[in-house]
């Protein structure tokens, strides 16, 4: 199964090609040897099947800028654990961004601070990009989690029974399209 996106153009990459590497995880794509990974029309592209674990989200693809020092972000721009200058690019999706591309799952093992802080960076890329946030709870884990997060979206999308647990000090506006249900533990 392969992600793809109508912005391949913007990398000049045939992502559907058979030569493009896929790699389980966020930490293996930043321990990744990046000379190692084919061409593929002129760019390096790799495919990243989950965040913490292999399968745990969509596949979505990221191309190598071997110019880029920008700040790593833990989405859409990911930097190597051994090169200074280069960073993996995440190829924009064209609706909406799926929260567990930026690592926040609801009720996962990660810590408040930074379910708050990977959640501010997902709405931050949205912002730029003219894209919607998505959440996505699951039968088990519905609850996303999150303190002093002050964000706003134009829209923001959700699957059914997806459940945000405001730990204080919250503030999100936006057009939802679905049906949250927020608890105000404060």
């Amino acid at each position: 199964l392969q992600y793809t996106s109508e912005n391949t153009l913007d990398i000049l990459a045939n992502i559907t090609s058979d030569t493009v590497v896929s790699i389980g995880t966020m930490e293996a794509l930043r321990d990744v040897d990046v000379d190692g990974i084919p061409l593929v029309d002129g760019k390096k592209v790799i495919t990243l099947l989950g965040y913490f674990n292999s399968g745990d989200k969509e596949p979505i693809n990221y191309y190598w800028d071997a110019e880029s020092t920008a700040q790593d972000n833990g989405g859409s721009v990911i930097a190597s654990n051994y090169l200074i200058t280069g960073r993996w690019i995440m190829v924009q999706p064209t609706e909406h961004v799926d929260s567990r591309h930026f690592g926040a799952f609801p009720s996962n093992s990660m810590n408040m601070e930074d379910q708050t802080y990977q959640i501010g960076n997902l709405f931050a890329y949205c912002s730029v990009h003219s894209l919607r946030p998505f959440f996505n709870g699951s039968t088990d884990y519905r609850w996303f989690k999150f303190t002093n997060l002050n964000v706003i979206a134009d829209e923001i999308d959700i699957s059914d029974g997806t459940r945000f647990m405001d730990l204080g000090n919250n503030t999100i506006q936006g057009n939802w399209n679905g049906d949250p249900f927020f608890n105000l533990s404060n």
